[in-house]
């Protein structure tokens, strides 16, 4: 079972690094592409959840909600911030990502 999570793990790496890419500008790309973006975090904290790394899927849910909120598909926001409140050990901060 161990490769089927390193296998998983290094899946959403990838995943992620494309979220990361899509919002990424530079000499050639100007703008950020935040409907690319959030596919890719949403897919990549899905995958980090599976495999019991709350932090990575947190970080990811929390980015998904941000690319969301950029493109404003507010229902996903609020389900990105949602899922991250939810895997958060802390009360305060899991309180503060329900709010936003």
């Amino acid at each position: 079972n161990s490769n089927y999570s390193e296998s998983k793990k290094k899946e959403a790496d990838a995943i992620y690094k494309k979220g990361k890419k899509a919002i990424a500008t530079g000499f050639l790309k100007w703008s950020a592409d935040h409907l690319s973006a959030s596919l890719h975090f949403e897919q990549a904290a899905k995958m980090y959840r599976e495999i019991g790394n709350d932090v990575m899927a947190k970080e990811c849910f929390i980015k998904y909600a941000q690319s969301s909120e950029k493109t404003d598909v507010l229902s996903c926001a609020a389900d990105g911030y949602t899922q991250a409140a939810f895997l958060e050990d802390n009360f305060e901060k899991s309180e503060a990502l329900l709010k936003q």
